[in-house]
């Protein structure tokens, strides 16, 4: 984060966890009170994901209070809207839901053809773009 801006620069994660860690915990709150926006992938276990601190279900990043986290949406193609991902974890320290679901033309495995993927790792950096978009768009602003 040597060359970053805070309040100018976002940071999108996408990965599991392994329970609560102090020390990662400083180090994301310290640099989210420097002024870096931080989303994290809610998970995709259908489980709450706002445990507490000392409880074996503790969610790794989307449980670290101060990080935005995002949770899945998906949609029924002949159906009546958007709703959350039945995968998608969900708590009051879910922040946001976003559309989840993708194509891929080609994997890193050779596979040709259409494979559909998603999951809360593909909803995380949509909102991530979109807030650096916004931040782009108002450079005059201290996000």
């Amino acid at each position: 984060m040597k060359n970053s801006k805070p309040h100018k620069t976002v940071i999108s994660m996408s990965f599991g966890g392994f329970g609560y860690v102090k020390a990662l915990e400083d180090k994301l709150n310290e640099a989210i009170n420097e002024g870096y926006i931080i989303f994290v992938s809610a998970g995709n276990d259908n489980i709450n994901a706002c445990e507490p601190k000392n409880s074996k279900d503790f969610k790794t990043y989307s449980g670290y209070r101060k990080v935005i986290a995002v949770g899945a949406t998906t949609s029924n193609l002949y159906g009546d809207g958007i709703y959350r991902a039945n995968y998608s974890n969900y708590g009051e320290c879910v922040d946001i839901f976003a559309p989840a679901d993708t194509l891929c033309a080609q994997t890193t495995k050779g596979y040709k053809g259409v494979k559909k993927g998603g999951g809360t790792s593909s909803a995380t950096p949509v909102v991530a773009g979109v807030a650096a978009t916004i931040m782009s768009e108002f450079s005059n602003i201290e996000f």
